[in-house]
């Protein structure tokens, strides 16, 4: 019976001196990686971060350019209107300014 409880005091003593070398070399090894580790996500969220602000320039370009085509859209309905009301307004002057026509004929019902 002593000699099993010595084979087990042992074999615990074994496992305590691995686990204590486990131990120690998971230390070292996130000594080693824990400031590359950082340092990645340190370089990730610089990128995310620039990635965002590129996102928000892009977005206001492209607010910008829809805003500017909406308005060039509005200002050629305009200006379309404008030609079409300036040839009636031309088609009046001729009207009125016709030396055929008699004056009084000049009225518009």
């Amino acid at each position: 019976m002593t000699k099993i409880f010595e084979t087990k005091v042992a074999a615990c003593a074994d496992i305590d001196q691995r686990l204590e070398t486990l131990s120690h070399a998971m230390r070292a090894f996130v000594d080693c990686w824990a400031p590359r580790i950082q340092a990645l996500h340190s370089r990730k969220d610089r990128a995310l971060g620039s990635l965002d602000e590129e996102l928000s320039e892009a977005a206001r370009n492209l607010q910008r350019a829809v805003v500017e085509a909406q308005y060039d859209a509005m200002l050629d309905e305009l200006t379309r209107e404008g030609k079409s009301h300036r040839k009636a307004l031309d088609r009046m002057f001729d009207f009125y300014t016709d030396q055929d026509i008699d004056p009084e004929e000049r009225t518009l019902h």
